[in-house]
């Protein structure tokens, strides 16, 4: 026997459920009002009726009459509404920061084909083709599905639909990896470019294992070391030795102005696929491999270590701190 199929019910609307027994009117239909504190759905009762088609018909005409106007909002109205009513509000006594607030607003901005859809007629393929056209790396189009998934849970609290259509969206970019130490060669490329201040800074980095922030930093400059640092206790206010190899830049170099954006510009328009702190991730690996002192190499990036014994108690003096960091070779 061939199977009627009946027409799907927009999202939110309810649900029309066949009663068992001999009943004049078996069809019910109910619509959705929401959810109780442990999440399950409200419905409210619209009424029986003799068939499908009519208990159709009558959950549409009840949605029309009755419903808010949130069953017809668009996507900028409901990411709108959840601004102002969740990403701005404390939530257990704490506020989002405003970097975070700040990403949920690019991810909307990331997607324009979507502002002007009613939100409940928005399907999981039209939520892929706008993640794919957003385009970026695996770590931006998650936030835009973490977006997508926030809405539909801010659209299940006002009881619009208990569906989740982020849960079909996938990311399709890759990240691209995150350390990527120089090798001797492009270190030794350093070298042959024209120099300037920033391909200067870029080299006392590899040499030193410095942040680009700690570049900003340098202060109380000898002829063998200087003091910088940022973060942790162990890195603030470091003693650093000079390595003989960078021992003409430091002086022209520091004290730096600036801010760390102008090195990354340098970096992105000079050394393509690096970051300033892939000079620290390369000093700390060439460091190991050229036998430098573990400790020492510590104590000159300052980082802590997890040992009490050495983090604590092991302090090396300055002529043995340089030292051991003459032992580095490019």
């Amino acid at each position: 026997m061939r199977i009627k199929k009946y027409k799907r019910l927009p999202n939110g609307y309810g649900s029309i459920v066949h009663l068992s027994g001999k009943l004049r009117n078996p069809y019910l239909a109910k619509s959705r009002a929401g959810s109780d504190p442990s999440g399950r759905p409200i419905y409210i009762t619209v009424g029986t009726f003799p068939s499908y088609a009519e208990a159709f018909e009558a959950l549409i005409n009840y949605h029309k009459a009755e419903s808010p106007p949130e069953v017809s909002i668009s996507f900028a109205d409901l990411f709108e509404r959840f601004r102002r009513d969740v990403l701005t509000q404390p939530n257990n006594g704490r506020l989002l920061s405003a970097s975070s607030v700040s990403g949920y607003g690019y991810s909307f901005r990331a997607v324009p084909g979507l502002h002007r859809r009613p939100f409940l007629d928005i399907t999981a393929p039209d939520l892929q083709t706008a993640l794919v056209n957003a385009g970026g790396s695996a770590s931006r189009q998650r936030q835009i599905k973490l977006l997508f998934s926030r809405l539909y849970q801010y659209a299940d609290y006002l009881g619009l639909t208990d569906r989740d259509l982020s849960a079909f969206v996938r990311v399709t970019a890759t990240d691209r990896p995150k350390r990527n130490p120089f090798t001797v060669e492009e270190v030794r490329a350093i070298w042959t470019l024209p120099r300037s201040r920033w391909r200067d800074a870029a080299l006392v980095m590899l040499y030193t294992g410095l942040r680009v922030g700690e570049l900003f930093t340098v202060h109380d400059l000898g002829p063998d070391s200087f003091r910088a640092g940022l973060k942790t206790e162990a890195g603030i206010n470091r003693l650093v030795p000079v390595h003989p190899e960078i021992a003409d830049l430091v002086p022209d170099l520091f004290p730096l102005s600036g801010k760390p954006g102008l090195v990354q510009h340098w970096f992105v328009r000079n050394l393509p696929g690096h970051t300033p702190h892939d000079c620290r991730r390369t000093f700390i690996t060439r460091a190991d491999e050229c036998g430098v002192n573990p400790t020492a190499a510590r104590q000159i990036v300052g980082h802590s270590s997890g040992d009490v014994h050495l983090s604590k108690y092991t302090i090396h003096p300055p002529e043995y701190l340089r030292a051991e960091l003459c032992k580095l070779k490019y």
